[in-house]
C-alpha cells in the first residue's frame, strides 16, 4: 500500500471540502428557486383572483366601451343593447346635453333614470319591458313618448302616470295589450273608444299613436272628461240638473256605457271607472 505524502492528503481534503460546499450551494440554490417559484405561484394566484373579481364586476355593470351608441345633434341612440338601465358614465357624459333619446330594443322597465336627462324632449322606448306599473318620474320638458310594443296592460293606470309629463303632446302605445289593434279585424269601435279615453285624460295631446288628434275628437274627449270629473266629485250621486246636462252633452257616436265596457275588457284594474259606474 502506497503511503500518501502530506501534500496529497491536504489536496484531497480540499477537494472533498470543495465538493461538499458545491453540493451545499446547489441545495441552497434549489431551495431558493423553489421558494421563488412558490412565491411566483402565489402571486399569480392572487393576480388571477383579482382579475376574476374585476371581470365579474365589469360583467355586472356594463361600461361605455361595451355598448353600441351614437351621439349627434343632441340625440343619444342606444338601440339593441339589452339594457335595463343606462350606465352612469354615459349619463354623466350626455345626460345634460341630450334632447332626444332612442332606446328601442332594450330591457327597460323603470323610467326613473330618465329624470337625469333634464333637457329631454323625445323618448323612444319601443320594444322594451315597460308595464302599467313602471315608475315614471316628472319630466317637465318631455313632449314625445313612444312605448310601442311593450307590456302595458292597464290603460287607466298607465295613462294616470303620464300626467306627470305636463308638456306631453305626442304619445304612441301601439302593440300593447291595453291598445286595441287597428288592423286586428275586430270591432273598429274599440280603438275609437281607446282614443276617447286617453284624450280625455291627457288633453294636451295633439298626436296619438300614428294619427293626429282631430277637433271632433277633442270635443268628444272633453265632454267625457267632464263626466269623469263630475263622477269623482260627487261620488256617483249626480243631481237631476247634472243628469239633464249629461244627456244634452253626450251626442257623440259612442255612449259612456260602451266606453266602460271597453275599459273593463282592456284592464282588470280600472278601479275609478267601476267605482263611479261611468
Amino acid at each position: 500500500m502506497t503511503n500518501k505524502n502530506p501534500f496529497e492528503n491536504h489536496f484531497e481534503n480540499l477537494n472533498e471540502n470543495l465538493i461538499e460546499n458545491q453540493i451545499e450551494n446547489q441545495i441552497e440554490n434549489q431551495n431558493e428557486n423553489l421558494n421563488e417559484n412558490l412565491n411566483e405561484n402565489e402571486k399569480e394566484k392572487t393576480i388571477d383572483e383579482e382579475k376574476r373579481i374585476t371581470e365579474n364586476k365589469e360583467k355586472e355593470k356594463p361600461e361605455e366601451e361595451d355598448i353600441q351608441y351614437t351621439f349627434s345633434k343632441r340625440k343619444l341612440t342606444l338601440v339593441g343593447n339589452d339594457l335595463e338601465t343606462i350606465p352612469e358614465d354615459l349619463i354623466k357624459k350626455f345626460g345634460a346635453k341630450t334632447k332626444e333619446l332612442e332606446m328601442s330594443h332594450n330591457a327597460v322597465v323603470s323610467m326613473e333614470q330618465f329624470s337625469l336627462f333634464p333637457s329631454l324632449k323625445t323618448l323612444i322606448l319601443d320594444n322594451n319591458c315597460v308595464t302599467s306599473k313602471s315608475p315614471i318620474p316628472r319630466m317637465k320638458k318631455l313632449e314625445t313618448l313612444w312605448v310601442n310594443k311593450n307590456q302595458i296592460e292597464d290603460l287607466e293606470e298607465f295613462v294616470n302616470s303620464l300626467k306627470k309629463l305636463p308638456r306631453l303632446n305626442y304619445l304612441s302605445m301601439l302593440g300593447n295589450p291595453a291598445c286595441p289593434s287597428v288592423f286586428s279585424g275586430k270591432d273598429p269601435g274599440e280603438y275609437t273608444k281607446y282614443r276617447k279615453f286617453v284624450l280625455s285624460q291627457l288633453r294636451g295631446l295633439t298626436y296619438l299613436d300614428s294619427t293626429p288628434v282631430t277637433h271632433q275628437e277633442k270635443r268628444s274627449a272633453f265632454r267625457y272628461y267632464k263626466e269623469l270629473k263630475k263622477a269623482k266629485q260627487e261620488s256617483g250621486q249626480l243631481d237631476d240638473d247634472s243628469e239633464n246636462e249629461r244627456s244634452d252633452e253626450n251626442q257623440s257616436d259612442e255612449s259612456d256605457e260602451e266606453i266602460e265596457k271597453f275599459l273593463n275588457r282592456s284592464s282588470k284594474k280600472n278601479r275609478f271607472l267601476r267605482q263611479y259606474n261611468l
